[in-house]
């Protein structure tokens, strides 16, 4: 009769942990009126750990128009598809990062730089993304919405904040409502 083995079965191999969730909230919007009466939840999207996320108005219906206003001419510079938080490898930490692709003829800013449209680069929460807009005079770049990228078991949203300028801008934050033309995609 053969005998049986004393030595213990090897053991499967350790699962990866799945990729932590995130949460790209708006801390800032060109029209001001509308974001401080919004629950935090309202100025908030999920960005699920291990899928890709699209950003814009086609992806988060209604969700622009909250935070703009519905009247407000600073819509046309956020596209239906913005740009897209799609999952990179996370560091030595495992903290989770993205890769941020820009869709939109709208450049997308970062602390990286700004990201012209087809640009991308790797995030790592917490990061601070803006999309700009245009204005009538010089083609002066402003900011139309800024969000904040972080991890979402901090269990808050992030509360709205200041913004900074953008490089070659005279207004360091809301410019004269007329002077925005903004390229709609």
């Amino acid at each position: 009769l053969p005998q049986a083995s004393t030595s213990p079965a090897p053991s499967p191999p350790q699962a990866l942990a799945p990729p932590r969730a995130c949460r790209l909230t708006c801390v800032w919007a060109v029209s001001q009126q509308a974001l401080p009466s919004l629950a935090p939840e309202a100025r908030a999207i999920e960005v699920p750990g291990g899928k890709a996320t699209k950003i814009g108005r086609l992806h988060q219906g209604g969700m622009f128009e909250q935070l703009l206003g519905v009247d407000s001419p600073y819509l046309t510079c956020i596209s239906r598809s913005h740009f897209e938080l799609a999952p990179h490898e996370a560091n030595s930490e495992q903290l989770p990062s993205f890769v941020l692709k820009n869709f939109s003829c709208n450049p997308v800013r970062v602390k990286e730089g700004t990201l012209s449209q087809g640009g991308q680069t790797v995030l790592h929460p917490p990061a601070t993304i803006d999309i700009l807009g245009t204005s009538y005079a010089g083609e002066v770049p402003v900011v139309v919405i800024s969000f904040h990228l972080d991890s979402a078991d901090t269990g808050v949203a992030a509360p709205l904040g200041e913004i900074a300028s953008v490089p070659g801008s005279p207004w360091p934050q809301q410019p004269p409502c007329c002077m925005i033309n903004c390229t709609f995609v």
